[in-house]
């Protein structure tokens, strides 16, 4: 990825970043997300990508997965 798009690493922050962010990188976007504990475990099993953010005390997902909280049906809860 990093021969494809111009990327830079950020030591501090431990991100990758790119200057212009290309469509192409969406993917590799995280989003955070606004979930309560109790439902953590219902969305790990629909969201692959989903993780704790110790630091910001957080969940975050990738950018595709949370074009898919659009279609999960809470109700299943």
């Amino acid at each position: 990825m990093k021969k494809t798009y111009k990327i830079k690493w950020d030591a501090k922050q431990k991100l990758w970043y790119a200057n212009k962010m290309e469509e192409g990188l969406n993917k590799y976007k995280i989003v955070p997300m606004d979930i309560s504990y109790d439902d953590k475990d219902f969305f790990k099993t629909k969201l692959k990508s989903m993780k704790w953010d110790a630091i910001k005390k957080t969940w975050f997902c990738s950018f595709e997965d949370s074009m898919k909280l659009k279609n999960i049906d809470l109700k299943e809860t």
